[in-house]
This record gives structure tokens, sequence and C-alpha cells, in this order.
């Protein structure tokens, strides 16, 4: 159990075991080898939100490839259209792409998406 305490001073996390209808604390020891599970996410989540995040990227990757054209660009709103989804999703994605980016200032026309050139891939 981690403490958030904003007018007292800091407490240092302790190790408890639920027994019902009290906490108690764990004077075994042994809860000291236990991986915490910060953030709320167990592993196997974290693993899940992992691989959707790629397949989202492998979707959007493989949309825009089919998408450009001979000009080597594709409109944004293509990709949303594509992929049913919203103008600030492609927009993320697009970003976290090591294959494609944005071009065109906002308010400057269509946004446009166009594949990184070799010197800006990592």
């Amino acid at each position: 159990m981690s403490f958030t305490l904003r007018e007292f001073a800091p407490h240092p996390p302790l190790d408890v075991w639920f027994a019902w209808p009290l906490h108690v604390e764990d004077v075994t020891g042994l809860l000291e080898t236990c991986k915490p599970n910060y953030g709320g996410l167990s592993e196997a989540r974290r693993q899940r939100v992992e691989q959707d995040n790629a397949d989202k990227l492998a979707k959007l990757e493989a949309a825009c490839d089919r998408l450009i054209g001979t000009d080597g660009s594709c409109l944004r709103e293509d990709v949303e259209r594509e992929l049913a989804w919203s103008a600030s999703t492609v927009k993320r994605w697009v970003d976290k792409s090591d294959r494609f980016e944005r071009v065109g200032a906002a308010g400057a026309g269509k946004s446009k998406i166009v594949r990184r050139s070799a010197d800006d891939e990592g």
C-alpha cells in the first residue's frame, strides 16, 4: 500500500494483507518480493495494450501504403475514412509512425501524409 498525502509528511509504503474487513500489515516478509502493480496495469494487461498499439500502428501504415498515390502522399481525410478513425486519432498514430509523417501547416489546406525520407527513419 502506498500513500499520497498532500498535507502531511510522506509515509513509506507498507506491505499488507486483506483479512476481511481489515488490512493487516505483513509481518512475515512474504510480500517483500512481490512486484508492485504501479498504475494499475498488470503485466498481462500491459502486454495486451502494447500489442493493441502495435496493431493500430500496423493498420495505419497499411492504409497509408494503399492510399499513397503517384505523388507520394495521401490526404489525412482519406486515411480517416479508410480506418473510420477521428482526425485526432490519425494525427496521433501518424506522429508515432517511423514510416510516415504529416505535412502542411494548419489552415493551409488539406493535411497530407507522406513517407518519411530514408534519412529520417531511425
